[in-house]
């Protein structure tokens, strides 16, 4: 054995190097040197799926070690782990003298008996997420936080938010600071010419209080902004500055119109007029211009040469020439000068300015949080990281981890790349203390595949490894050997990424250092012994359509996708549940998956099959949406044209169709004709509004016969999951559902199952961990930099003031930045854009086994826009790079594959064989249960009777004579009617609540329908009225007291108010008429002079007019 040993292992993994096998082997030989030792071993990955596959994984390398299967795969393991044990110096074992030597009949037992005390021990087999531990952490540290033991820890930010947002604008009408940063912000989007729909605008921007770079700063800058006042003065100085900078610029500029117009000079006068010199004075003092384009090459030519400044045979040549001498070159350098030492300041100013209304709204948003936050004694699971990085830094980092009750001495860190800087400061004292005490830790990254930068994922702290630790003993490995891909694959790969890297130049040596360090083990080697697999690469041009009109250039690359996969299947025979189609984002995967389908082709996708491409639940979202609004005309007719059509008894959905159902009834307004059936459902839909969520989705599924579309099942089973974990964490109202729906649930997709057939289509970041045997990827010509809004949040802490006065702020990453005081920024954030995406095509271009199809854009459409295309050392887009790389003659390798005519590359033949096992796996923890299809069926009970809570103001009389007071339940009715149409709804609500049984319900509809008819009042009850039933009204009487008045109904037919005393006792009182003439008093001092009164006494069945 040897004596010394590694404090911290770090296996830097490239593509299909076998990265997990690799991590679960460090793990065995742990928990075989120490079977008891598993709860002393932390295991953290990136997500759920990740965790349960290394999980996994390690349990069934235990149980084929420990039962002796005879699979190669456990053999050689089980040798290697034997091997490394013997090699090393073990900590921890179970007995002294197994310590020098190891065997594997030592080794069997002790997995065997390591995953004995595993299974009965499950929750301490930590392999687990990094959220996950972190959250274990917090929940210990509770009190310690100041929160109770039932501390709510809450997932979902988007939800917090919202709720946030609805409350500041609440809050505009009584806080002027913040109605004027609003407007402010509304003014801005208009001038930009932007949308400025507020709720979607400020929501996205609020996401930055869960930005790593803000909640770093955030203490520091929550101190500095206490006063809200401190942001408009910051504003104001900005402002100053930017107008004290603009208008010196102008006013040196300005000398040269004064010096022209003494001397009987225009423009036009001097050489190229406008597009001269003389244009640098123009742009700056009519088109207020300052940034680097106002100096051209003609006036830098002109800087040092008068014969620059006028035409050689213009009358006034040598007049010009003169002044120039005399004085216009003067100006020119001075401006100039005085330009290019102020434009970073001026630029600085503009570019800050922009965000100010959204930092003011930022913090009354994370006050709003905060302040939800402790009322619902609620933590921000986005919050964990921070909050324990400022706990480390004033306390004992060991005390904090003591808190999660168990001694961790190994840490193995999966997916190492994505691992952010805060995350990285809060797990580098556990592995400090490890280390301290010689336990070894693991590390496993690949800086090559850190493409979740926007989660951020830092891909330079492993990169840097070595440089963390101090007086540390560090190992380094690289695992180049592929096991993934097939020969030719990796050849293409190893070439593509070569050369590429080394077209990467930043022009800072030390950025430049960083990217090649990142891809210095880019090479690998094959682990297979015959050299085959295929890579196609192809430039794909604009085409035109049988009409001769030009193709949309994604509908090109999706028919090219198509005929790939159609070459594929009927030329070459490939089975079609080997091609897997990879995108760059989700809207090209229901492009490409819709022109699949067209062609006969099944395809398996999460991302093209959502919620909302289900007619069943969006018949459902849109009966739900009637019984919400059914006056809204778009509701209804949307609704009775989709059941119609799911129903057979329209043949078509289109506008003529639709238009030949549409009328103008007698009253003006337009009707849908609907079938008898579609009549019934419209019907039955009113009598729903108060079910609960469920029960109404239950209802609506049978109501709506969608048992009859067929191939709907995944997409309800999901649907009635997104409504059960909707009911269980929010308000259950039908109208909050349908907001949900909108902003949530809509979207969801449908998981397709690991068994499944079909061509598969993901995004490449849904991919990356995942191999395939046929790999097309359209669509690569993503931009190098970005295409979206990106926001940094810069230090101001070495800049001069007014910049300095707040910490840390928010700017808009764009070429302004590189012509200001934050150009060090700027630069950083170009370098990781190159690197984001140059490992996003690193992560697509290794998922393939045996084939690859990469289709690459030609040329840029004459219509496509080129906005934020910022030119980059290896071309502005993927395209450009791989045509540059490709098409060049350096790389051998390349040109001897490449058809510069065709814009074509080929290399290798194609396989269409696919890994066959010799004999089956005796794992049983391989054993993967078999999907069954079942029909989705609703099972409702009807209920006899319900009682409600409400019930008890219906009962009268003591415990041994309960009965339902009949005047009660008749006054309810006729309080909760507007019109004779209500009557029917108002007693089926009585039903629902228990108050009356299903035999009294005919009863009371007879009755009041009866007395309206009986006693000619119908017209109290007509539509058209304005009906006022049991509203109450607040006046002072002489006192000064507050007082309150609630008449059963008032009705008002827009000349006369009527007032109704219902009474349905046997006694009448002449305080009946008392009461009466006071409501007549209150409603004539409220400006209805001409008001009436009656009583309707209902035992005598009598009305009497109350005379006033």
């Amino acid at each position: 054995m040897k004596e010394d040993s590694t404090d911290l292992t770090v296996y830097k993994a490239s593509a299909g190097s076998g990265k997990t096998y690799s991590l679960a082997k460090e793990y065995l030989k742990l928990i075989i040197a120490n079977p008891f030792g598993y709860a002393n071993i932390l295991a953290v990955t990136f997500t759920n799926k990740a965790t349960a596959e290394m999980k996994t994984r390690i349990l069934e390398y235990l149980y084929g070690i420990s039962n002796r299967l005879e699979d190669e795969e456990y053999v050689n393991l089980l040798k290697n782990i034997v091997s490394e044990m013997n090699s090393e110096k073990c900590e921890n074992v179970l007995n002294a003298e197994e310590s020098d030597s190891w065997n594997e009949e030592i080794a069997r037992n002790n997995a065997k008996l390591a995953m004995s005390k595993i299974l009965h021990d499950y929750s301490f087999f930590r392999v687990e997420t990094i959220d996950s531990f972190f959250q274990t952490i917090l929940r210990n540290l509770a009190k310690e936080l100041g929160h109770g033991a039932f501390m709510n820890i809450e997932l979902d930010s988007k939800a917090v938010l919202n709720e946030a947002i609805i409350t500041l604008f609440d809050q505009v009408a009584s806080n002027e600071t913040l109605l004027n940063w609003i407007s402010n912000y509304i003014d801005e989007k208009v001038r930009d010419g932007k949308s400025w729909k507020l709720e979607n605008e400020i929501a996205s921007f609020a996401e930055n209080l869960f930005n790593e770079k803000y909640m770093r700063n955030e203490p520091e800058l929550r101190k500095s902004l206490k006063d809200l006042g401190t942001l408009n003065n910051f504003k104001n100085s900005l402002y100053k500055k930017e107008k004290q900078i603009a208008s010196q610029i102008v006013e040196k500029a300005s000398r040269f119109f004064d010096v022209i117009k003494a001397n009987g000079l225009t423009v036009d006068d001097f050489s190229f007029g406008k597009n001269g010199v003389a244009g640098y004075f123009v742009k700056i003092v009519e088109n207020k211009s300052y940034d680097d384009s106002v100096f051209g090459k003609r006036a830098g030519s002109a800087l040092d040469d008068s014969d620059k400044w006028a035409a050689k045979t213009h009358k006034k040549a040598d007049l010009i020439r003169n002044l120039a001498k005399s004085d216009l070159i003067n100006i020119l350098r001075d401006t100039e000068d005085f330009r290019k030492e102020n434009i970073k300041t001026l630029n600085s100013c503009a570019i800050l300015l922009r965000q100010i209304n959204n930092l003011g709204l930022l913090q009354v948003i994370a006050d709003i949080v905060n302040k939800d936050n402790d009322e619902n004694n609620r933590f921000m699971l986005a919050n964990t990281q921070s909050l324990l990085n400022r706990i480390m830094k004033d306390d004992d980092a060991p005390f904090i981890y003591e808190k999660i009750g168990a001694s961790i001495k190994n840490i193995m860190i999966d997916e190492f790349q994505d691992t952010s800087r805060t995350q990285w400061d809060n797990f580098k004292p556990l592995l400090n203390e490890g280390m301290a005490s010689k336990n070894m830790s693991l590390i496993v990254g690949d800086p090559k595949q850190s493409i979740y930068r926007w989660r951020d994922g830092d891909w330079r702290i492993i990169n840097n490894i070595t440089s963390e630790f101090s007086q540390k003993k560090i190992t380094v490995k690289s695992l180049d050997t592929n096991r993934r891909s097939e020969t030719e694959v990796i050849r293409f790969n190893n070439n593509i990424f070569k050369e590429a890297i080394k077209r990467f130049k930043t022009g800072n040596e030390e950025k430049d250092l960083q990217i090649a360090g990142a891809y210095s083990d880019v090479e690998q080697k094959s682990a297979k012994k015959k050299c085959i697999g295929y890579v196609n690469v192809k430039f794909v041009g604009e085409e035109e359509d049988d009409n001769g009109e030009k193709k949309r250039y994604e509908d090109n690359m999706a028919d090219e996708v198509v005929k790939t996969v159609n070459s594929l299947v009927h030329d070459e025979g490939m089975d079609p549940n080997l091609i897997t189609v990879l995108t760059r984002k989700n809207d090209q995967i229901a492009l490409i998956a819709n022109k699949l389908i067209a062609e006969g082709h099944k395809v398996i996708s999460d991302e093209a099959f959502r919620l909302n491409a289900s007619p069943a639940v969006n018949l459902m979202i849109e009966a739900m949406r009637y019984i919400v609004e059914p006056d809204d005309p778009v509701n209804k007719a949307q609704l009775i044209i989709d059941f119609q059509t799911t129903e057979g008894l329209t043949s078509d959905t289109d506008m003529n169709d639709f238009v030949k159902r549409v009328s103008v009834n007698d009253s003006g307004k337009i009707e849908l004709k609907r079938s008898e059936t579609a009549n019934a459902v419209m019907e039955e839909l009113t009598q729903c509004s108060k079910l609960p969520i469920y029960e109404l989705a239950e209802h609506l599924y049978e109501l709506l016969h969608l048992k009859n579309l067929k191939g709907q099942e995944a997409y309800l089973y999901s649907f009635f999951d997104g409504i059960n974990n909707f009911i269980t964490t929010q308000a259950s109202d039908l109208s909050s559902f349908l907001k949900y729906w909108d902003d949530v649930l809509c979207n969801k997709p449908i998981p397709s199952g690991g068994k499944s057939k079909g061509i598969r289509l993901y995004t490449i970041h849904k991919s990356k961990g995942l191999e395939f045997h046929t790999v097309i990827l359209p669509f690569c010509d993503w931009t190098m930099t970005t295409q979206n809004k990106t926001l940094l949040w810069c230090s101001t802490h070495d800049k001069p003031e007014p910049f300095s006065e707040i910490p840390i702020l928010p700017i808009e990453y764009g070429p302004k930045m590189r012509d200001s005081l934050f150009a060090d920024e700027y630069a950083d954030e170009q370098m990781q854009l190159w690197v984001d995406n140059i490992n996003l095509l690193y992560v697509a271009l290794t998922r393939a086994e045996k084939n690859m199809f990469i289709l690459c854009k030609n040329k840029e459409s004459k219509n496509e826009k080129n906005n934020n295309k910022e030119e980059t050392p290896v071309g502005k887009n993927v395209s450009e790079l791989i045509l540059n790389v490709i098409g060049s003659s350096e790389n051998e390798y390349f040109r001897e594959r490449w058809d510069s005519e065709n814009l074509t590359f080929s290399s290798g033949q194609l396989c269409l064989s696919v890994k066959t096992k010799n004999k089956e796996d005796n794992n049983r923890l391989k054993i993967t249960a078999e999907p069954e299809e079942f029909e989705f069926c609703s099972f409702r009970q009807p209920a006899k009777f319900r009682q409600s809570n409400k019930s008890k103001d219906f009962i009268s009389g003591t415990a041994e004579n309960v009965m339902i007071e009949d005047g009660k339940v008749k006054h309810y009715l006729f309080a909760n009617i507007k019109t004779v149409d209500d009557i029917e709804s108002a007693a089926a609500q009585l039903k629902f609540e228990g108050i009356i049984s299903d035999n009294d319900e005919g009863k009371y509809i007879n009755f009041v329908k009866e007395s309206i008819e009986r006693n000619n009042v119908k017209h109290w009850f007509r539509p058209g009225l304005k009906y006022f039933n049991e509203c109450s009204i607040t006046f002072f009487d002489d006192n000064g007291e507050l007082q309150t008045r609630r008449p059963d109904r008032v009705i008002f037919d827009g000349e006369t108010m009527t007032v109704i005393d219902f009474k349905f006792g046997n006694v009448v009182k002449k305080g009946h008429e008392t009461q009466v003439k006071e409501y007549i008093d209150l409603l004539r001092n409220m400006g209805y002079k001409n008001t009436e009164g009656y009583i309707w006494y209902f035992k005598s069945d009598k009305i009497h007019k109350v005379e006033y």
